[in-house]
């Protein structure tokens, strides 16, 4: 064929699986290809699929942990920061108490350690402060104000302990 005779088909099919061909007159690499006497095997693996759940809180790990008061800080020695992308109040620090005394922050109370409270807790969102929920930064430093007028000696504050986002 010319390229001229080419240009002016208008009906020019191309079939590289030789699909117009009869059985017996398929090239030997396409009836390697074509094994339409041995089937693939069904696969044995069962795969299990989890209920569908929903909630009203975008978190999937969260802890109920208590905090008992034993610092005059207005803050229980939290530094708290609010998420840039889902605007929520996280945890984005532990105060050092610059006096030199050693486990004179409420939040040591949390865990064994400070080490060991800033590990899990550093960059965990609070959720709530003694079952009321809080988002933004605003409220969690309304409910401290509030927690400290009342002057409690302990309140619990549900964590979750997803790592914020930047």
């Amino acid at each position: 064929m010319t390229r001229s005779q080419t240009e002016s088909s208008k009906a020019t099919t191309f079939d590289e699986g030789f699909n117009n061909l009869p059985l017996s007159q398929l090239p030997p690499n396409v009836v390697l290809m074509d094994r339409h006497e041995e089937r693939v095997p069904a696969e044995t693996l069962t795969i299990t699929i989890p209920p569908f759940t929903t909630s009203e809180h975008p978190f999937f790990h969260k802890d109920d942990v208590t905090v008992k008061v034993v610092c005059e800080s207005d803050m229980y020695g939290f530094e708290l920061s609010e998420d840039n992308c889902m605007k929520r109040v996280y945890i984005s620090g532990l105060k050092k108490d610059g006096r030199g005394t050693k486990g004179c922050r409420s939040y040591n109370t949390m865990c064994s350690s400070e080490r060991a409270t800033r590990r899990k807790h550093h960059g965990a969102y609070i959720t709530a402060i003694d079952d009321e929920e809080i988002v933004t930064l605003d409220q969690a430093k309304e409910k401290f104000a509030e927690l400290r007028g009342k002057k409690v000696e302990s309140f619990t504050m549900n964590i979750a302990w997803e790592t914020q986002t930047e």
